[in-house]
């Protein structure tokens, strides 16, 4: 983590004729006041020149600046803002993401209240006139302004238009208006339809509720039993959940300005000044203004520990389960780096540079901080179109951070004999790890916050974090058959509520809309663990057709509920109160169990963290490397110390010296 602040660092100050893109530009002026306009419509851009997207799209906003200049002059000014100079303007105007483009209609004062949001592909003349209304915005504008068709995809607006509210209503919806992207606004007035996300998705049928029956029966005879999860040293809850509970502790945790923050802040700090007791060499200064965003250590497991090259060493020393789970993503990460993004040949497509662009973009905001991966995501973001040319180019960036330990932890490793399979598991442990992030980050937006990453850092909805992982699965993943079928499940809208409930608002997204994305994966896997058991169930049909030479067409088999409900995770005795009375999931409770699994810094619990994982800044290999060599002779001295000295190897060494003493006895000698 320290690499890549210290180039962030670099970056900005070794690239200071770099802070504007369009100075230059005759078209475009980059300002950093806005001033109202009588008579003129007021085109914004907000951008970062360290931004891949805004220095792509620069091109294209030059062309329709020069376009709309051209044909109407007279009627609107073409302004662009850079982020990174501005700061203060872009945190007035809330800006979350580059690049940001919005209209302010002529007499109006420039704030964003008065201004309306404006994509990319609306870069028109006629666009901008139906997006300005016929009349002054105020400080509230009104509902109607702003058309939710603009911020649903078009397969959300589909499945929205079907809700089986406007069913039970009575309405006609046959010949009603739908209006699309290309309506006007102010000619409808009929009410704003239901933004996707976790309010939405409520009121529809669940997939995982089908087994309830058994469920319930089951749940009357089982007992917790607390099995810990990643960094989890309490066990699962015990007590009842309030389903509509918003934000967890974890969440608030690491929301800047909150109790829990405030909490989280004092013991990192009181962490810190303890470590530094111990070695003087931490670099560490804990002033008031420390943002907590930028641990002053990182969790690295690429280095091979000294310990596991020694045979009688190695079975005694076991990962802890933070340590797995960081070594598992690292592994699926780097194989899919490796052998799957260039797996064709050839150089990138610019469909599959995207992907991978927006793969990294959605692994920065969404891993943990201090996860030691992120100098390795950095440095490829920042090479996307080096390493996008050959292979030859990929595995040259790659190969600047050496991953000596290539294999996969004993979670993945053990039940999984062949490596497609333990890389399948490795790719399912990141996937939850990026859905929990998502909520926990809030798409990206909460490390903007706390400064730990600059303003104009991609952020992500939970819509558009799902895509993302659709795409890269579409291009990029290891097993052909696999990545089909999770497309044809996911470009299936309704399966598991994908399509009403994701938001794709990243600023007005609730907490429980934040969740949906990790509780979406959650249903997802266990549907894929469902089809499995029955394939498996199937196969065995078939297997017992030939034997007893029946029909081989007479199935397919079907595993049996209980088989089928032992399959869902979680297991029952892992998380009671995962369950309600009648046999349904209480999804709250899941999300929970889904933080201390897969978010090892749910609890942030800074003195009970694996010391062998951080690196602090200022801590050097060489010193690192003693401590493990001392260590390491401490532990093969006791060990070779306890087995000389045992209770039965002292019985025979008296029975030897008891039996054998006068026959080896030396003797006497003459005088």
């Amino acid at each position: 983590m320290f690499r890549l602040f210290f180039w962030l660092l670099l970056l900005s100050k070794s690239s200071a004729d770099k802070t504007f893109l369009y100075e230059d530009v005759l078209e475009v002026e980059d300002v950093g006041e806005l001033e109202k306009s009588d008579n003129k419509i007021l085109l914004i851009e907000f951008y970062s020149p360290y931004c891949g997207h805004c220095i792509a799209f620069k091109p294209h906003f030059i062309e329709a600046a020069k376009t709309l200049l051209a044909e109407h002059g007279d009627e609107i000014h073409v302004k662009a803002v850079s982020c990174a100079v501005h700061r203060e303007l872009c945190s007035k105007w809330a800006i979350r993401g580059v690049p940001s483009m919005f209209v302010v209609p002529p007499g109006a004062e420039p704030l964003k209240d008065n201004a309306v949001a404006l994509g990319q592909p609306e870069l028109k003349w006629d666009n901008i006139n139906k997006l300005l209304p016929t009349r002054p915005i105020g400080p509230n504008p009104p509902e109607d302004i702003l058309s939710e068709s603009k911020v649903l995809s078009n397969t959300a607006r589909e499945v929205i238009e079907k809700s089986p509210a406007d069913e039970d209503s009575g309405i006609d919806t046959k010949d009603s208006h739908k209006p699309s992207d290309d309506d006007d606004d102010l000619a409808n007035n009929s009410p704003p339809r239901p933004k996707a996300g976790a309010a939405l998705a409520k009121n529809r049928q669940r997939d995982m509720d089908k087994f309830k029956d058994q469920m319930k029966v089951k749940m009357q005879k089982q007992k917790p039993k607390g099995v810990k999860g990643a960094g989890n040293k309490k066990g699962p809850p015990v007590m009842p959940i309030d389903e509509d509970e918003g934000a967890t502790p974890t969440m608030k945790g690491n929301k800047v300005q909150t109790a829990e923050f405030l909490e989280r802040k004092r013991k990192y700090i009181n962490f810190m000044k303890q470590q530094k007791k111990k070695n003087n060499k931490i670099v560490f200064d804990a002033g008031p203004g420390i943002p907590l965003g930028k641990p002053a250590f990182q969790k690295d497991v690429t280095k091979t520990k000294l310990v596991e090259r020694i045979p009688a060493v190695k079975r005694v020393v076991r990962m802890g389960a933070e340590e797995q789970l960081i070594l598992d993503c690292t592994m699926a990460i780097w194989h899919g780096l490796t052998f799957s993004v260039f797996k064709k040949g050839g150089s990138l497509t610019p469909a599959k540079q995207k992907a991978l662009t927006n793969w990294l973009d959605l692994l920065d905001i969404s891993l943990p901080p201090e996860w030691a991966l992120h100098s390795l995501i950095y440095d490829l973001r920042q090479n996307i179109a080096y390493i996008s040319e050959r292979f030859e180019n990929m595995k040259e960036v790659v190969d600047r951070y050496q991953i000596r330990r290539k294999y996969f932890s004993p979670t993945c490793g053990i039940k999984n004999k062949t490596l497609p399979a333990k890389l399948g598991c490795g790719y399912w442990r990141l996937f939850h790890v990026i859905s929990v992030g998502i909520a926990e980050h809030r798409g990206g937006l909460n490390l903007i916050d706390i400064e730990a990453r600059p303003v104009g850092t991609r952020t992500f909805s939970p819509e558009e974090a799902a895509d993302t992982v659709r795409d890269y699965i579409a291009h990029f993943f290891h097993c052909e058959e696999c990545a089909q079928s999770f497309l044809e499940d996911y470009d299936d809208c309704e399966k598991h509520r994908r399509c009403v409930r994701l938001s794709s608002d990243t600023y007005s997204a609730s907490d429980e809309d934040w969740k949906e994305f990790a509780m979406w994966f959650w249903e997802v896997h266990n549907s894929l663990n469902v089809e499995l058991v029955n394939e498996a169930a199937d196969a065995e049909l078939k297997k017992k057709q030939k034997a007893f030479l029946s029909r081989a067409g007479a199935g397919p088999g079907i595993a049996s509920p209980e088989t089928t409900i032992e399959a869902l995770w979680p297991d029952m005795g892992d998380c009671l109160v995962c369950f309600n009375i009648d046999g349904t999931w209480n999804e709250a409770a899941v999300f929970r169990h889904l933080e201390e699994t897969y978010w090892p810094d749910f609890d942030f619990d800074f003195d009970h963290m694996d010391n062998g994982l951080i690196w602090f800044e200022g801590d050097t290999p060489a010193n690192r490397g003693l401590m493990y060599f001392l260590a390491t002779a401490l532990i093969v001295l006791f060990y070779f110390l306890q087995t000389s000295i045992s209770t039965p190897h002292i019985q025979r060494s008296l029975w030897l010296a008891k039996n054998l003493g006068p026959q080896v006895a030396p003797k006497k000698r003459k005088l």
